[in-house]
C-alpha cells in the first residue's frame, strides 16, 4: 500500500466518521489489536532506518554505510503520509469508544499515535541534520510535511460529533475552525458535494509531491485491513472506496476465514 493510498483512506475514515462510529455491535474481533501489531512493526522499521542517518558516529563495529537520499525520502514521505491516518484514527478510536461506553480502542490508538510523534520528532531533527540531503530536498520534504500537516487538521476538523478530537491535531485551532465552517456547510446540505471537493483537492495536493514506493507497503496493508474491518459493507459501496482498498479488506477477510478454518482443523474430534 503506497503514500497516496494511506492518505486516500485517512480522508475516507474522517469523512464517514460518524459511519463508522455509529456502527451497532461489537468491535471486529482482533482488529484493533492488528492494527496495534503492524504499526508497532512499522515503527521499528522507521527507527532502524532513521538511526543510519544520525549524525553521531556509530561504533566501528556496528558502522553500517549510510543509505542515500532516495531511503531518507522514501521513509519521510511514507512517516508523513501514515501520520496523517494516525492522527485520525486515534481521534475516530476516542469518539468510538465514547459511543459505545468502552475502553478498549482509543488506548491502543493513542498508543500509537504518541509513538508515531516520537518517530516524528526524530525525523524532523534529521531533515534538519542528516548528511547527503541538499536544500532544495531538505525544503521540497518540509513542504510535503506541511501539506500533510494541513490535511491532517482538515480532516480532524471535518468528523462528525469531534468534540475531544482536537487533541490529535497539529494545530488543534486550525482544526477548530474548519470544524465550524463544515458545519456551515453541512447546514446549506452540500455536504455529498463537500466531500467529493474534498477528496479532489487532497489528491490534487499529494499527486506531484509522493515519489516514491513506501518501503514498508506490506505493514500499510495491514493496517489498512484492520482499518478497513470497522467498516459496515454498506459503508464500503457508499465511500466508493478505490479498487485497491476493496482487496485489502477482501484479503484480510481471507485471511481471517483461513486461520478459523486452520484452528477448527486442529480441535479434536469428539
Amino acid at each position: 500500500m503506497q503514500a497516496s493510498e494511506i492518505i486516500e483512506l485517512a480522508a475516507i475514515v474522517a469523512l464517514h466518521g460518524a459511519e463508522i462510529v455509529h456502527t451497532p455491535g461489537p468491535a471486529p474481533e482482533g482488529a484493533i489489536q492488528e492494527y496495534w501489531a503492524a504499526s508497532k512493526c512499522r515503527l521499528n522499521r522507521w527507527a532502524s532506518v532513521l538511526k543510519r542517518f544520525s549524525p553521531t558516529p556509530a561504533p566501528l563495529s556496528g558502522r553500517r554505510r549510510q543509505p542515500g537520499p532516495a531511503v531518507f525520502r522514501a521513509v519521510l514521505e511514507e512517516m508523513v503520509s501514515a501520520e496523517i491516518l494516525t492522527r485520525v484514527w486515534a481521534a475516530l478510536m476516542q469518539m468510538y469508544d465514547r459511543y459505545h461506553e468502552a475502553d478498549q480502542m482509543a488506548p491502543v490508538a493513542h498508543s500509537i499515535f504518541s509513538s508515531h510523534m516520537e518517530a516524528r520528532t526524530r525525523m524532523l531533527s534529521l531533515l534538519l541534520t542528516a548528511s547527503g540531503i541538499d536544500t532544495a530536498t531538505r525544503s521540497e520534504l518540509n513542504e510535503l510535511r506541511c501539506q500533510a500537516d494541513r490535511w491532517a487538521d482538515v480532516l480532524i476538523g471535518s468528523l462528525a460529533e469531534g468534540q475531544g478530537a482536537s487533541e490529535y491535531a497539529v494545530d488543534p485551532e486550525r482544526a477548530s475552525n474548519f470544524a465550524e465552517d463544515q458545519s456551515s456547510r453541512e447546514q446549506g446540505r452540500t455536504e455529498p458535494i463537500v466531500r467529493r471537493l474534498m477528496l479532489s483537492g487532497l489528491k490534487s495536493t499529494f499527486q506531484n509531491r509522493l515519489r516514491s514506493t513506501c518501503p514498508s507497503a506490506d505493514l500499510n496493508a495491514e493496517i489498512a485491513a484492520s482499518v478497513l474491518s470497522f467498516f459496515p459493507p454498506k459503508l464500503m459501496v457508499d465511500s466508493r472506496v478505490t479498487e485497491s482498498l476493496w482487496l485489502f479488506r477482501l484479503r484480510h477477510a481471507e485471511r481471517r476465514l483461513l486461520t478459523l478454518v486452520d484452528q477448527l482443523l486442529a480441535e479434536p474430534v469428539g
